[in-house]
């Protein structure tokens, strides 16, 4: 049943266990936080996330639902995270993917 409810349950629970594990990813406070500084906190959440595998822009040529269910993990880890990430995979990776060429998307 939990699966018919949600079965991007799992995907969901790997990359939450990614954030939980790695206490230092997570933004401490927003407020007062330097822009400079959390501008790096998203790079470094961004790379942990590619490192453990999960690959945004994979998912949004080809599992679409799972790139959504992956945004909405992010917005809740922090709200820069989804939008950085909706910016670098969804705008510029899908003008890639569905405008380019073949030797773009290489």
């Amino acid at each position: 049943m939990e699966t018919y409810l949600d079965d991007q349950r799992e995907l969901k629970l790997k990359i939450c266990e990614l954030f939980r594990s790695n206490p230092d990813l997570l933004p401490p406070s927003l407020e007062g936080l330097p822009k400079e500084e959390h501008r790096a906190l998203v790079r470094r959440q961004l790379h942990a996330l590619l490192d453990a595998g999960h690959n945004p822009l994979e998912l949004f040529s080809k599992d679409l639902k799972g790139y959504f269910k992956t945004g909405e993990v992010l917005a809740l880890v922090d709200l820069s995270l989804m939008v950085k990430s909706g910016v670098q995979y969804s705008l510029w990776g899908g003008s890639v993917l569905n405008l380019g060429t073949e030797r773009h998307r290489r």
